[in-house]
């Protein structure tokens, strides 16, 4: 294993381009151990204005219930100014936290006799203004010679590479690493015949990015653009009144979670999930018991017109004129109650289903995937799944979202762990020396997971090493709550692959190609190869794979032509066009230089064709090929 960088605070790598910004995640990281807290102790960030506290908890069984803050600050010296901005931290910190209990500075730099005695008067300080405002509060110190204990320590050998190690994990680093892959899959990956499809959500859901965040966030607002048409003030119904300030209630505490849940989205775990479905269900009782209540009135009302309209009708000249109005009018009103009743009705079955959106959203593949962080794409030979990881990876990278991609063809026999580290060019780092500083830097971002690809595990030395080590290497990942992998396979070799199916709490995800952007892609692909496109639509199903629509184009060119033309919608014109262009290529003198009337390139791919049936595979022996 590689020896850890020498640690020198003074020299921490930049976060968000300042050193002090590093410091902070890093007393963030290392604050359960500064203070002996368990690992399960939630430990909240605050955002810019932080009022004096930077992160805080209020930990289980430690303290007198009160909260814990903590204050840090990359100050290597301890004058007048310092002390003067830890003053103007604590006061801010007394005026925005009433239930502080203890206050915590961290320091790169451990502090001298005089700086010591500077502390304590500054301490005494702080103690009357807490007392001042009725607050009793610890203040305390943590520096150099206590950070430095709490990074020795297993967890954060990460840390120590992320943050202390200049060439480590940098942008420029994994942007290379990805830019060489992408160079290797050659024609499996074209930026310019880029079709966005669906097929990548599955992916940003599992590293919990910034796509799978403004989905989440759109079907969670759902309800609350209902909000107008369900609180209502402009009748004099009760049931729509109460119903009406019922809703508003409800509707305001949802608000509060879709902002309280996007602010924990990059929290590892389910919690967030389960937290959101419970607050939908009691959302959506809400809103039955309302639409109850309506149903209950309208009953009343239809009851009370029955009635109306099976009374004996008297004669014309033995019933009072009067009584007569009163009575209509009477039903008049019931008719436009229930007209009202019924429109809030709509209203609030609207409201329901965008309800049940939410709930059928938080139980589909994409929060599923978002929960576990484990994914299998599987797709057939051609359809994009190469060229869709590829691109998420290099999207990644131009975000500064920490990612790698490995590509299945480069692995050989033996234990993949160090082909891994290898591949990426982490030297002779143990794999979970890699993704524990991989997990370090997805959790300074807050940005979601980081991403390790392997993509087309079904290549190299396919089954012979996956079948018995891609579990393992699933179970591995998932130590690193802040790293999401993503394994591609081509589905004819899914059943040797994962003969046991995929495992429990990985998302199986099928690549679709093209389905759905069939035009779209066909007018890219036109275009990249100077093509006009056919008079007719072509309808292939074929279409859908980016692989056959190269092909399709590829064709069109070897025969000489400038547009796709209607034959082009037949699979036999397709690829006889692309073998007759392998043959005419073939029969150059510089090449095979057989005659015009020989056909070999046909004559060998029909003999392969007849030998797969034969055998009933995709795959030959060489001997037989």
């Amino acid at each position: 294993m590689k020896a850890l960088p020498t640690v020198d605070l003074s020299r921490i790598r930049a976060h968000a381009g300042a050193q002090d910004r590093a410091f902070e995640e890093l007393a963030y990281l290392l604050a359960w151990d500064l203070e002996g807290l368990d690992r399960g102790t939630a430990i909240e960030r605050r955002a810019t204005p932080d009022g004096g506290v930077e992160f805080s908890c209020i930990p289980d069984g430690a303290g007198h219930g009160g909260r814990w803050a903590w204050q840090a600050k990359y100050l290597f010296r301890f004058d007048k100014s310092v002390f003067a901005q830890m003053s103007k931290s604590v006061a801010a910190a007394l005026d925005h936290t009433p239930d502080l209990e203890r206050y915590i500075f961290v320091l790169p730099k451990d502090r001298s006799t005089a700086a010591i005695a500077k502390w304590k008067a500054a301490v005494e300080g702080w103690t009357e203004q807490a007392k001042a405002k009725g607050m009793s509060v610890d203040f305390e110190f943590r520096g150099e010679s206590q950070l430095l204990a709490a990074l020795t320590r297993d967890a954060h050998a990460g840390a120590i590479r992320y943050f202390f190690d200049e060439t480590f994990l940098t942008k420029k680093f994994m942007s290379a690493q990805i830019n060489r892959e992408v160079k290797n899959l050659g024609e499996r990956y074209s930026p310019h015949v880029n079709v966005e499809t669906e097929a990548r959500d599955i992916i940003d859901a599992a590293c919990r990015g910034p796509r799978f965040a403004a989905s989440l966030k759109d079907t969670l607002s759902e309800p609350l653009e209902l909000r107008r048409s369900v609180v209502r003030h402009e009748t004099s119904e009760r049931v729509i009144l109460d119903g009406g300030s019922s809703l508003q209630a409800l509707l305001d505490h949802w608000a509060g979670v879709v902002v309280a849940s996007l602010e924990h989205l990059a929290d590892p775990g389910d919690a967030v999930f389960r937290t959101i479905e419970a607050e939908a269900s009691a959302l959506r009782n809400g809103v039955e018991e309302v639409e109850a209540a309506v149903e209950h009135r309208l009953e009343t009302l239809s009851e009370r017109s029955r009635k109306y309209n099976a009374r004996p009708q008297p004669t014309h000249e033995s019933r009072p004129a009067k009584r007569r109005s009163r009575a209509q009018k009477a039903e008049d009103e019931r008719v436009r109650q229930r007209d009202n009743l019924r429109s809030f009705s709509g209203s609030l079955w609207r409201l329901q289903a965008a309800v049940d959106g939410v709930i059928h959203y938080l139980n589909g593949d994409e929060v599923a995937a978002a929960a576990s962080g484990s994914v299998v794409v599987v797709g057939e030979a051609g359809c994009g799944k190469s060229h869709l990881v590829a691109d998420v990876a290099s999207e990644r990278i131009g975000q500064d979202l920490p990612s790698l991609l490995l590509l299945g063809q480069h692995f050989g026999p033996g234990l993949v762990d160090p082909q891994i580290v290898q591949m990426v060019g982490l030297g002779t780092l143990t794999l979970g020396d890699a993704l524990q500083a991989l997990d370090v830097a997805a959790r300074i971002r807050r940005t979601g997971r980081a991403l390790l690809v392997i993509d087309a595990v079904n290549e190299g030395a396919g089954a012979d090493i996956w079948e018995s080590q891609l579990p393992g290497l699933i179970e591995e990942v998932a130590r690193y709550p802040w790293v999401a992998l993503v394994v591609t396979l081509r589905d004819v070799y899914e059943s040797s692959l994962l003969p046991a199916g995929v495992p429990a709490g990985v998302t199986r995800s099928v690549h679709p190609g093209l389905a759905g952007h069939e035009e779209e892609a066909l007018a890219l692909y036109a275009a990249t190869y100077n093509l006009r496109l056919p008079d007719v639509p072509a309808l292939l199903p074929e279409i859908t794979n980016p692989l056959f629509l190269r092909s399709l184009c590829q064709s069109v060119q070897g025969r000489g032509l400038t547009a796709i033309p209607r034959e082009a919608g037949s699979l036999v014109w397709v690829f006889d066009g692309l073998i007759e262009a392998v043959e005419r290529a073939l029969r150059r003198p510089d090449r095979l230089d057989y005659a015009d009337w020989q056909h070999k390139v046909s004559e060998a791919v029909s003999a392969l064709a007849g030998a797969m049936v034969d055998f009933e595979t995709e795959a030959l022996p060489i001997a037989h090929a």
